[in-house]
């Protein structure tokens, strides 16, 4: 064989570079932002935290649609349900590994989980977090990766602020986005795939 198909070529010279790391690969689950004209819920849950939000298009963070969060009062240490920022619901696979970022800014100090949640056979033991520490004026990308998922079902992806200082203080967030990375066993595939585009180049040589 001389030739190989173009569409083929093209789809194993995809594959091929998505096997060596490439950021393209993978389902966006969350690219928010906030460029909308609704806002994330404010989940109080009978407790005591008062939240506003809003779109702030200064300059802040980007310049641009950037979430602004005027924090009243956060509901206190140990009580991160009660105040949830960019609660959104995801669908989960087993074996998915969450690429989680964003950029934040805060006048005050604040501490929170940054956290996936659902039913124990879908998310590890129910819940995956990391903890965020933002100082007073601090501006801070945050970008970290999730255990896998164990099953497959339904989640939700929350910023848990309840844990933050209960003080008046504003929050920006922007440029929040969620990424599945594929499970190893799926780079594997990709590498044979990129192995088969190399033979097939040299078979035409």
């Amino acid at each position: 064989m001389k030739y190989i198909n173009n569409t083929i070529k093209s789809t194993l010279t995809a594959v091929a570079v998505m096997a060596i790391g490439s950021s393209a690969f993978g389902a966006l689950l969350i690219d928010e932002e906030w460029d909308g004209p609704t806002y994330p819920d404010n989940f109080v849950y009978g407790e005591v935290a008062v939240a506003t939000y809003s779109i702030d298009n200064g300059s802040v963070l980007s310049g641009a649609n950037s979430l602004k969060v005027d924090i009243t009062n956060s509901g206190g240490a140990g009580e991160w349900w009660a105040l949830q920022v960019a609660r959104t619901g995801i669908t989960l696979a087993a074996g998915d590994v969450l690429d989680i970022s964003f950029e934040i800014k805060s006048t005050v100090a604040l501490g929170f989980w940054s956290r996936v949640e659902g039913d124990a056979a879908v998310v590890p033991n129910g819940s995956v977090n990391d903890w965020v520490a933002v100082a007073a004026g601090e501006t801070k990308t945050i970008s970290y990766q999730t255990l896998p998922m164990v099953g497959n079902g339904a989640g939700t992806f929350m910023l848990a602020m309840g844990e933050s200082t209960p003080v008046p203080g504003e929050v920006w967030i922007d440029n929040l986005q969620v990424d599945v990375i594929p499970e190893p066993a799926t780079f594997g595939l990709m590498g044979l795939a990129a192995a088969v585009l190399i033979g097939a180049r040299r078979f035409r040589m």
